[in-house]
């Protein structure tokens, strides 16, 4: 059963108790995220999320440390298109202490100029770290591509340019303005007591005003096209990408369900015929992206250079067999699949967390685990056959490739728009 709250000055408590666990999980929300950085500056959202790991009024970033090790559990973050989240994980009667040390990071942390210059070094080893992953490079480049002159385009690190200009007063302001209590969901499951963790949230939070800021979205276009990254490596690493459901639409599950049947699984179509059957490569899989104004159904995977324009055929190919017709059998063993994932994740504290935090900023809602299941199990062959007929207009294909390659390749998806 899940137990939700709203505060007076707008912040959102959700928690949901699970029988028979002793762990249990807590995390604190921040509506927001990049998507909110067309008007900041590149990055600050993610260099945000780290300064609150290097020391509070209080707290040393060494006492952070030291007192989440005492408890025996794990305190980390991370930073979304739509959200920055900080969050642990303690047996359940730790949870209580573990939250108060999240909530004194996300209120009182110092930014101090020192922290900044040795936080924007490990930040500048993180975006070498990314350029360094091919896999995450391609479909980057992707997404900045299809998604040009959005928030979407921006890559979550920023760039060493843009956290450069980053300063200790510009990073306290973002926080100010972003770290609002009607911006905040909080979310708790596993073995957790809602009345407790509601008066540990009113002792922290309950203070706070709300803020001014406008919390619109924007309107997402999709620009096909070709992008191509040169690095001399063994293998060229392509993404291809076709617009799909955006976050919080009802053919979310649907298109899931289609990801997977089409290369999402070791039965779907893309893995048996690219992989087990021809051997053309070891890593091939299809995606969703889903974003709030936009989605992408992708595509990835990584050859030898010279087997790239066979992969492109075949992939032409199997796309226009998918918008030809899906089969009963493999729809109902990729949602079979895709249910069971969901029933997995109902078992974990941490995945619960994630789904109340979801549900409720995306929804305006937590869905119950019995719902979610109730949901894809009433889905249909036909919802999915709708999902795959909007996502694939095929004048919309966009590729990126990062390898040995150059602009001329961009007649590999010339060559699969004229095929399909």
């Amino acid at each position: 059963m899940i137990i939700r709250k709203v505060f007076e000055n707008g912040l959102r408590l959700l928690v949901e108790p699970m029988q028979g666990v002793h762990t249990a999980s807590v995390g604190i929300y921040i509506e927001g995220g990049t998507s909110c950085e067309r008007d900041e500056i590149w990055g600050i959202s993610h260099f945000t999320e780290h300064m609150l790991f290097k020391g509070t009024k209080t707290r040393s970033a060494r006492d952070i440390a030291i007192e989440t090790d005492r408890l025996g559990g794990q305190i980390n973050a991370y930073t979304a298109r739509e959200y920055t989240c900080f969050y642990t994980r303690t047996v359940g009667e730790d949870l209580y202490r573990g939250f108060e040390i999240l909530a004194d990071m996300v209120k009182n942390s110092v930014f101090d100029e020192a922290g900044v210059d040795i936080e924007r070094r490990v930040i500048s080893e993180e975006i070498d770290m990314y350029e360094d992953a091919p896999e995450e490079l391609a479909v980057d480049l992707l997404c900045a591509g299809i998604w040009e002159g959005s928030s979407l385009a921006i890559p979550i690190l920023g760039t060493k340019e843009s956290i450069g200009k980053i300063t200790s007063g510009e990073l306290r302001s973002y926080a100010a303005r972003r770290y609002t209590p009607e911006r905040i969901v909080i979310t708790a499951a596993g073995d957790v007591d809602f009345g407790r963790l509601s008066e540990a949230v009113e002792l922290a939070f309950g203070g706070d005003k709300p803020g001014s800021l406008p919390r619109g979205g924007e309107d997402i276009p999709y620009r096909p096209g070709f992008v191509c990254r040169f690095k001399d490596i063994e293998q060229n690493h392509i993404a291809l990408a076709l617009p799909c459901v955006p976050l919080g639409d009802e053919g979310s599950y649907p298109a899931a369900v289609l990801s997977c049947l089409f290369g999402g699984a070791m039965s779907s179509r893309l893995f048996q015929h690219v992989r087990e059957k021809l051997g053309l490569c070891y890593s091939i899989y299809s995606f969703t992206a889903a974003h709030r104004g936009a989605g992408m159904l992708g595509i990835y995977a990584a050859l030898s250079p010279d087997a790239q324009e066979k992969l492109c055929d075949i992939l032409a190919d199997e796309l226009v067999s998918l918008r030809g017709g899906i089969g009963e059998e493999e729809f109902e063993r990729a949602r079979e699949q895709f249910r069971v994932g969901a029933i997995m994740g109902n078992d974990s504290p941490s995945a619960r967390m994630g789904a109340l935090a979801h549900g409720e900023m995306i929804y305006g809602r937590a869905v119950e685990s019995e719902e979610l299941l109730r949901r894809i199990d009433s889905m249909t062959l036909g919802d999915v056959e709708r999902v795959c007929r909007a996502a694939t207009d095929f004048s919309r294909l966009s590729m990126s490739i990062v390898g040995r390659c150059g602009e001329e390749d961009g007649e590999l998806l010339k060559k699969m728009r004229e095929k399909m």
